[in-house]
């Protein structure tokens, strides 16, 4: 995935199979710690996507064995998710009501969906008439391709979810104003994707990337609701329905 695009390929795509090393991995993991701001638990994920791609070359031939075997996998940090409880959940809606990401923020917080489902999440994976809607990918930006559509992270968030009362008002004023934006905006509009909800005034597709920083943005020009990532939506959401 993105991982392999932005940083695997950019780092070893001239390094035959053969030539790779313990000590060539670790110089990798040294390079990415040093150089892109990467958390180490980002840094062990790209790990154990590496590990994962040398053993298939093992079992299809290409090597005789990993070099993995003499590598020492980068240390995880263990890290506490922030989230609000639900007293900072209203502050926070009211915080975000006149931004160009409220209807994301929202979302969020009636779904737990993460920021990459929330981006791609289309027109026809609503059924109101039997309150239900699916996930079927998520939105990653990725260098040189933009922003990508793929699989959801994990197979249970393909499940279908039920759509409650207040995420189909959410639902229908998103998809009601992406309409009559398009109207509006018929002389310039990117008609490339129509059925998004995720799109500016423009129809040009929101980046994860922007939303995520607008997000942290806001909340930093504030002192009243906690610090928390977009991420930490997922678990506020989990918080507020218990």
């Amino acid at each position: 995935g993105s991982l392999c695009e932005n940083h695997i390929k950019p780092y070893f795509g001239n390094t035959k199979l053969s030539d790779l090393r313990g000590d060539a991995i670790e110089g990798f993991y040294s390079y990415l710690k040093n150089n892109t701001g990467l958390s180490s638990n980002s840094i062990h994920h790209i790990h154990k996507t590496l590990r994962a791609c040398l053993n298939k070359a093992v079992r299809w031939g290409y090597l005789t064995s990993s070099p993995m075997l003499n590598t020492e996998p980068p240390k995880r940090t263990k890290t506490t998710i922030k989230f609000w409880q639900p007293d900072e959940i209203k502050e926070a809606l009211l915080l975000f009501e006149n931004t160009p990401i409220k209807w994301h923020v929202n979302f969020a917080l009636y779904t737990g969906l993460r920021l990459g489902e929330v981006c791609a999440l289309k027109e026809d994976c609503i059924d109101f008439k039997n309150r239900t809607f699916k996930v079927r990918e998520t939105a990653q930006r990725v260098k040189g391709k933009g922003i990508v559509f793929k699989e959801p992270k994990t197979e249970e968030s393909k499940a279908e979810m039920p759509l409650t009362k207040e995420c189909a008002r959410l639902l229908k004023e998103k998809m009601l104003e992406n309409r009559n934006n398009r109207i509006s905006n018929a002389r310039f509009y990117n008609n490339d994707h129509i059925g998004c909800l995720s799109v500016w005034e423009d129809g040009t597709l929101f980046d994860p990337t922007y939303i995520s920083g607008m997000f942290t943005d806001i909340l930093k020009a504030q002192e009243k609701i906690p610090q928390i990532t977009f991420h930490g939506l997922r678990h506020s959401c989990a918080s507020w329905l218990l």
